[in-house]
């Protein structure tokens, strides 16, 4: 999975970021998706500059990623109940 380029609640265009996630297997475990993000700064919309985001960023996203897989998941378990 890829977004687009991503700026925020505050619609800043001159900082924004872009998540990739792949998956290497269906289980529900840290070890079982990577999480890359790269982010952009621009001078005032002119002059971009794109890099590899924060291992803390992507960690924080792995983090959120879990959470909600979690909860999907025992919503699905409990709705077969």
């Amino acid at each position: 999975i890829v977004t687009d380029w991503y700026s925020g609640e505050n619609g800043n265009l001159d900082e924004q970021i872009k998540i990739s996630v792949k998956f290497v297997s269906k289980e529900i475990a840290p070890s079982s998706f990577e999480v890359v993000s790269h982010k952009k700064k621009c001078d005032k919309g002119l002059s971009c500059k794109v890099s590899l985001a924060t291992k803390e960023i992507n960690s924080k996203l792995k983090e959120q990623i879990m959470k909600k897989a979690i909860e999907i998941n025992i919503k699905n378990v409990e709705s077969k109940k």
